[in-house]
């Protein structure tokens, strides 16, 4: 038996959606590709040419592969980036498509956090978490269809846990949504042990074989040297400071980094908001399910290891500076299982009666349809989830919000929008002379707090008790002390 049923009033538009995204998304895979960016297409390079290390599995394949038929393996890279890209768009399309639309699921689809997360936030898309979504996605749309035998689940849970671990050691933090997938689908019993047996051992083998081996810089260098740049120097060519430098980093040296910007950038106060947000499509679809009494233990399920799974990244949260990628990996895995609970209520006959009766009854239909599209368009267009330094002004994030402080700015007396440069000059100090700069900041928006270049400079050198920004309509200048 097959639960998913199309709806043929909602898929053209889910469709058009989907095309949309993923053509754009093809282009900035291109445009990454070619400038070769060291975040998202250093983070699939990282190879075993130096050794076995974590996190290098992708990269591995793609060099043997283009060492073998004479192609960079970029172009490999790409392929594994956009392959995983489409299992995303698939997934989601089949299970939106065979849904009857409701406001939280065009809220999902729509949402910045969701399938339009990398087109948004260029520096944070295309990384190894979308192997776990993507994976995820296809195993959900694979427990949805009762004729797959449990021996192919459960081989595909095997083989999928063993690339996700191997690819990148934070998907395995995720795992227990990856459980709530499999209890939804076959329920809490002996069934569902006899499936997890061989995931599970595989989770621990390939666990231990990741955390002894985290890699240093001696590996990191091998790893720069087999993509053909000079590795001679004290410091790794350009290319290789992204991710590939990051696996020879002690915790020590990664943490660092976290612990001066958490609260210079006020990250807990922000994420909260940004958090809630992004969770507004999903606390809608819990309250409308929890209406179905049949569908409660499903939720409680899914509740339980939503919590087991916030505990579990805690980690992340305290070691690394990029926020948001942690909070758009849970926002979409929640989002695929919620769909999959509602494909679920939707194939009972029961439910869909009472919802042909409810849509029957309602009244004032062209002034409800107004008011979901407004909301809808509003909630898509007026914020964005950074994936990380939440105040940190870029062009590619502009929102409304954006464009009304940029609108209020020109229309402003002052003609302060013009970028200037930093005004230098010295201070002497008892022990050793330092350089001070003031920084302006890049625009005049009143109702943006604009960081400049200090935001990216290397925490060691700069002052923390100089950086502040200052809520006014006037320009305001940040002092750094640089020692």
């Amino acid at each position: 038996m097959n639960r998913l049923r199309p709806s043929e009033r909602f898929r053209p538009w889910v469709s058009l959606y989907i095309t949309v995204m993923a053509m754009a998304t093809i282009l900035v895979g291109i445009r990454q590709m070619r400038e070769r960016n060291i975040w998202s297409m250093g983070d699939w390079l990282v190879n075993y040419q130096g050794g076995f290390v974590r996190r290098g599995l992708p990269g591995e394949a793609a060099f043997r592969l283009g060492r073998m038929m004479h192609v960079s393996p970029d172009v490999f890279v790409l392929i594994m980036q956009l392959a995983c890209y489409a299992a995303m768009f698939y997934s989601f399309y089949r299970l939106l498509s065979g849904l009857r639309p409701k406001l939280w699921t065009i809220l999902v689809l729509v949402s910045p956090a969701t399938l339009a997360f990398q087109l948004l936030e260029y520096q944070s898309g295309f990384r190894k978490e979308t192997i776990f979504l993507g994976g995820l996605g296809l195993l959900i749309l694979a427990l949805l269809r009762s004729s797959i035998c449990d021996a192919w689940i459960s081989a595909y849970t095997t083989v999928f846990v063993a690339i996700c671990i191997l690819s990148h050691d934070a998907p395995i933090l995720y795992g227990g949504l990856v459980l709530a997938a499999l209890a939804i689908g076959f329920g809490l019993n002996r069934r569902l042990l006899n499936v997890l047996i061989c995931p599970l051992i595989c989770m621990f083998c390939m666990l231990a074989l990741t955390l002894t081996h985290h890699g240093d810089s001696n590996t990191a260098k091998r790893v720069c040297g087999s993509l053909g740049y000079n590795v001679e120097q004290l410091i790794l060519p350009a290319p290789c400071k992204g991710e590939i430098a990051q696996i020879g980093l002690t915790l020590q040296e990664e943490r660092a980094e976290a612990r001066y910007e958490h609260p210079l950038l006020h990250y807990t106060r922000r994420y909260l908001v940004y958090t809630f947000v992004a969770f507004v499509p999903l606390i809608m679809a819990f309250a409308t399910l929890w209406r179905w009494k049949a569908g409660r233990p499903l939720l409680k399920i899914l509740l339980s290891m939503t919590a087991l799974t916030i505990c579990a990244t805690g980690v992340l949260f305290y070691m690394t500076i990029d926020w948001g990628r942690w909070v758009y990996i849970g926002v979409f895995a929640i989002a695929l299982l919620l769909m999959m609970i509602e494909n679920i209520r939707q194939s009972d006959p029961s439910q869909r009666e009472a919802d042909e009766c409810q849509r029957a009854s309602r009244t004032h239909v062209w002034q409800t349809h107004t008011a979901t599209v407004l909301f809808v368009a509003f909630y898509a267009l007026s914020w964005h989830l950074p994936h990380s330094r939440p105040d940190e002004f870029r062009f590619g994030g502009y929102t409304v919000g954006n464009y009304i402080s940029l609108a209020l700015s020109v229309l402003g007396p002052s003609h302060s929008w013009r970028k200037s440069p930093p005004v230098r000059f010295r201070e002497e100090s008892d022990s050793a002379p330092a350089t001070s700069v003031i920084w302006p900041t890049r625009f005049k928006l009143p109702f943006t707090c604009c960081y400049g270049s200090p935001a990216r400079t290397a925490p060691q050198m700069i002052n923390p008790s100089y950086f502040h920004c200052r809520r006014s309509r006037k320009r305001a200048n940040y002092p750094v002390t640089m020692k």
